[in-house]
């Protein structure tokens, strides 16, 4: 049984009413729910590291070609009256427009990260509210004379 977005309706129907499972079988789809959302939060923690540290390399990367062509490279390539190098505006232009690019994906992956994340805590605390009132349930049960 997949949970889909809707733990909280699954684990409504625990009592084995018609329809709903078990409660062995609503326990096996907390957990699995619990582990997919782990899984998503573990893929887009990593996906907006990689894409951070990919933006942070390729900023200092771009500025450090720039500061050497200009600084460097620039002053015997006046002297020698050839200029700029065609190659280098290309590149560094190409470059230069990708990284707002590479930043927004970034960005977006981070907040898809918080939003996932967060989804991943309401489904644990569904969960462990679903436990509290089987408990509950148990005791007053327990409780009937």
């Amino acid at each position: 049984m997949n949970p889909g977005n809707n733990l909280g309706a699954e684990l409504l129907k625990q009592d084995g009413g018609p329809g709903g499972p078990s409660p062995g079988d609503a326990e096996a789809v907390v957990q699995q729910a619990i582990a997919q959302a782990r899984r998503r939060v573990r893929a887009w923690g990593w996906a907006a590291v990689i894409l951070w540290i990919f933006v942070g390399v390729h900023f200092f990367v771009l500025r450090a070609a720039i500061i050497f062509v200009r600084y460097f490279n620039y002053p015997t390539r006046l002297q020698e009256g050839r200029g700029y190098p065609d190659t280098f505006w290309v590149t560094s232009n190409i470059a230069s427009l990708l990284w707002p690019v590479f930043l927004c994906a970034a960005a977006l992956c981070t907040m898809q990260f918080i939003f996932v994340s967060r989804q991943a805590t309401l489904r644990q605390i569904q969960a462990e509210l679903a436990d509290i009132s089987a408990e509950i349930k148990r005791l007053a049960e327990t409780r009937k004379p």
